[in-house]
């Protein structure tokens, strides 16, 4: 049989989002890591002054590594999916893992009664304060990392505070520290995002969630 000719089922809407999402993290995260750090050992390849290889080789070595950890959060997170904890003990075991190895001081705050999200809802929720500390630790060299959840009445609020580097909004490129993903999963939940960073003064992520949209 011509495996062109094989029936293959189409895909459901969500599964080829599911797809596309997990396509768009294994190009940005593992692909262009690997590539980023195979283009620092040709430099070195090139390179005669001794310093600079051994400074290009140290720089490819980091980047291949931060590679591999990016391969093995995404692999992680398809073997183990949620398996039904709570949505503060999610964040806390991922914060508890984007700070090993490090002396970054991290905690997940919970105030008000939690209140039974869409399964969906859930997901992109996590999913966005897990991306908000992957930047701060990642990029913004904090001491300190806080993930607050306040229940209110009508929204959740989930705010990402770092005491790091910050940055500039209008600096950062279209795509950069995975803040356009950030902005799509706010507007997926009718959800509203907000940044406020400056330069050596910490970021603050906020996204207020409602309960009905």
């Amino acid at each position: 049989m011509n495996p062109d000719d094989t029936d293959v089922p189409a895909l459901e809407p969500g599964q080829a989002e599911d797809r596309a999402a997990l396509a768009r993290e294994i190009h940005d995260r593992v692909a262009n890591g690997i590539m980023a750090g195979i283009l620092r050992f040709d430099l070195a390849d090139k390179e005669d002054d001794p310093v600079v290889v051994s400074e290009l080789r140290a720089a490819g070595r980091s980047i291949l590594a931060q590679a591999l950890t990016a391969a093995q959060t995404i692999a992680t997170g398809l073997r183990y999916p949620d398996r039904g904890e709570s949505l503060q003990a999610r964040i806390e075991e991922h914060l508890a893992r984007a700070i090993r190895g490090t002396a970054i001081q991290a905690r997940v705050v919970s105030t008000g009664e939690p209140r039974g999200l869409d399964d969906s809802i859930r997901e992109h929720v996590f999913l966005l304060a897990r991306e908000a500390v992957r930047n701060a630790v990642a990029h913004g060299e904090p001491s300190r990392v806080e993930v607050s959840l306040a229940w209110g009445p009508a929204t959740l609020t989930v705010t990402v505070v770092d005491d790091g580097r910050g940055f500039e909004l209008f600096d950062v490129r279209r795509g950069a520290l995975g803040l356009v993903g950030m902005k799509e999963r706010a507007d997926v939940m009718g959800a509203r995002l907000t940044i406020v960073s400056e330069q050596d003064r910490g970021t603050d992520v906020r996204v207020e969630v409602p309960y009905a949209p």
